[in-house]
């Protein structure tokens, strides 16, 4: 038995996709992968877009359901804004003033873990972040070949103990890595050394590739 979806193709017309009955239970699996051997979505091939494109995005169980599903595959610019879909980017980006109270709070939850007799090595950041260290750097050398070393070595005397936490949640955390201050502005170490356009990562034991998303 079958039960008719109304959707909309990529050319904004809509179109009825046939759901087998059992598929309509509250699973993503079996809901995604009906819809995408009928729906032809943007970059992927005819029912083979991995359901894992989307389950990076949104992760599994009650946080995403069938609604939302159909509304990824059945989205245009004239529906923008009516409806909300559960979105997680691919990474973080984060600069030093954001960041270091990011790391506070993380380190705080790991200490309330512990009060609570569970492993403090569960509490990590969801999606990989990186933190980039440039807000805070100052001049204070200039017009001479030795300023921009005499400056990061300032920065490191003056900032010591924020560099000495940042550098253990660097090695504490998994998810987490930590640019240097010298290295450049968040925006260009985002662009010329932590952007990887598209992005690898295994889900359940396959290997996928997908663009790169960030906030």
């Amino acid at each position: 038995m079958k039960s008719a979806v109304e959707t909309l193709s990529p050319t904004r017309a809509k179109m009825t996709v046939e759901v087998p009955a059992e598929d309509l239970k509250p699973s993503f699996d079996a809901a995604y992968k009906a819809i995408a051997k009928q729906v032809n979505i943007p970059g992927f091939r005819k029912g083979k877009v991995p359901p894992a494109v989307i389950d990076r995005q949104v992760g599994r169980g009650a946080v995403v359901d069938q609604d939302d599903v159909r509304r990824i595959a059945g989205w245009g610019p004239e529906t923008a804004g009516s409806v909300e879909i559960p979105f997680k980017p691919g990474r973080v980006v984060l600069q030093d003033f954001t960041g270091v109270p990011c790391v506070v709070d993380l380190a705080a939850m790991r200490d309330a873990m512990t009060e609570l007799g569970g492993d403090p090595n569960r509490i990590n950041p969801l999606v990989p972040a990186d933190l980039v260290i440039d807000h805070s750097v100052q001049v204070d050398r200039f017009g001479d070949t030795s300023a921009f070393a005499d400056n990061v070595a300032i920065e490191y005397d003056r900032n010591g103990e924020r560099y000495t936490l940042l550098r253990w949640a660097q090695q504490a955390f998994s998810n987490f890595r930590v640019v240097p201050p010298g290295t450049g502005i968040v925006h260009q170490v985002n662009l010329e050394y932590l952007a990887p356009v598209v992005d690898a990562r295994d889900f359940d034991g396959e290997s996928i590739a997908f663009p790169d998303t960030l906030v």
